[in-house]
């Protein structure tokens, strides 16, 4: 990574101790830069323009616009091109321009992304360096994959070691390899860390703290991983677009407003009040390659009456429990 693009990663941080109405106003920049790219690249919105056009200021106009299925990313959503316009960030919000790489993401993108994870982590006083982690991603994805929800440890890997492991393996099997190279931390998906959780014993394992990419879906998660890993669980919210929200330690979320959009929606797809649950829904502010405004992320949650300490609203993601 670039010193501009670490400059661009600092100003992500930065920006999470700024006031919520700072960053939406920020933010309100960028949707707006956001939906005329896709008017003019996107094949899918191009019939939408003249919604798009209106839809940063315009509530109604932005209610007007689909939401997209979870998963569903199909070729047409790809920018046919990237001119350098549509990615430089005007003197209102950062300094920098980002090249294009090739792929289904913006290299502006990755770094958004990274900037979000590198700010989790620090917060948390988790410790990437040494034995850096354990990473036990779908089998489908492979080193390097620009998408892939490891990336953000490449950003300290040079000082440490990440370790990989097909989920395709029995839960004793990948406990067993875990005991071998005693990561200092895991990197999992909810399912994993769930079967996971129904066979470990007590004390087998030693790890400070597991990172995991979606809500815990096991019951009673945190007390389980201090039990049996004797380890902290971080909870992440993420979608197509990158990081979406971090829980706090009351379970509790808090949207990264900087690099997203984060809607609830009820079930005529309008937005939820506090307290009334509805689908997460979530557009990624820097997704110039793959835009793909309101998707849906498969979660449902409501807002909560709470605010973070800088005034951002807060939601709680539902289970079935």
């Amino acid at each position: 990574m670039t010193l501009t693009h670490r400059l661009f990663a600092q100003s992500i941080r930065d920006m999470r101790s700024m006031p919520a109405a700072d960053v939406e106003a920020a933010a309100l920049s960028l949707l707006e830069r956001l939906l005329l790219h896709a008017a003019r690249h996107v094949p899918f919105y191009r019939s939408l323009a003249d919604r798009l056009v209106r839809a940063a200021g315009d509530p109604d106009a932005w209610a007007a616009l689909p939401v997209i299925a979870a998963g569903a990313i199909p070729d047409l959503f790809l920018a046919a091109a990237l001119p350098s316009e549509d990615v430089a960030l005007d003197g209102a919000s950062w300094t920098t321009v980002s090249t294009p790489v090739e792929g289904a993401t913006s290299l502006l993108a990755d770094v958004s992304d990274k900037g979000q994870w590198e700010y989790l982590l620090r917060c948390r006083g988790t410790d990437t360096s040494g034995r850096l982690a354990a990473i036990l991603p779908p089998a489908s994805l492979r080193p390097g994959d620009v998408a892939e929800p490891v990336e953000p440890w490449s950003i300290d890997a040079h000082r440490g070691r990440a370790h990989r492991w097909s989920e395709a393996f029995a839960p004793d099997a990948t406990l067993a390899w875990l005991a071998h190279i005693r990561p200092a931390c895991l990197f999992l998906r909810p399912a994993t860390l769930g079967r996971l959780l129904e066979v470990a014993r007590p004390g087998r394992l030693d790890v400070s703290d597991i990172l995991l990419s979606g809500p815990a879906t096991h019951p009673n998660a945190r007390q389980s991983c201090e039990a049996a890993f004797g380890a902290r669980l971080i909870e992440v919210v993420t979608s197509t677009g990158g990081f979406i929200a971090r829980a706090e330690p009351d379970g509790l979320f808090v949207p990264a407003i900087e690099t997203s959009v984060v809607e609830i929606l009820d079930g005529d797809g309008r937005p939820s009040r506090p307290g009334e649950p509805g689908r997460l829904v979530a557009t990624a502010l820097y997704g110039y390659r793959r835009t793909v405004l309101r998707q849906e992320t498969g979660l449902r949650a409501v807002w909560s009456d709470r605010r973070s300490e800088c005034g951002r609203r807060c939601f709680r993601v539902l289970t079935d429990e």
